[in-house]
C-alpha cells in the first residue's frame, strides 16, 4: 500500500526531471525488493532441498487426505510439498 501511494505521488510533482527521478528511485527500490524476495526463496528452497537429501529412505511417510488435499495446493511441488506439510512430504 505504501508503494502504491508513493507512485501515485508522483502526478505532484511540478517539476519533469524531479518526477522522473523519484520514479527511478521507485522503481529501484521496488527492483531491490523482488531481488532480494527472489533470494531469499532461493536460499529457502535450497534448505529445504538440502534437508530432503539428510532424510533416509527408511522414514517412508503413508499419505493421508489432508495431505492430498494439501498436496493438491502447492501443485505437486516437492518443496512446497515438504513445507506445507511440516516436514513429512518426500519428492517423488
Amino acid at each position: 500500500k505504501d508503494m502504491d501511494k508513493r507512485f501515485q505521488r508522483l502526478d505532484q510533482y511540478s517539476s519533469d526531471s524531479i518526477r522522473q527521478r523519484e520514479q527511478e528511485r521507485l522503481e529501484k527500490s521496488v527492483d531491490d525488493f523482488l531481488t532480494t524476495l527472489d533470494s531469499l526463496m532461493d536460499e529457502f528452497r535450497n534448505i529445504i532441498h538440502e534437508n530432503i537429501s539428510h532424510q533416509t529412505a527408511t522414514e517412508a511417510h503413508e499419505p493421508d487426505d489432508e495431505d492430498d488435499e494439501l498436496q493438491s495446493d502447492t501443485n505437486g511441488d516437492p518443496i512446497m510439498d515438504m513445507f506445507m506439510l511440516g516436514g513429512n512430504a518426500r519428492p517423488s
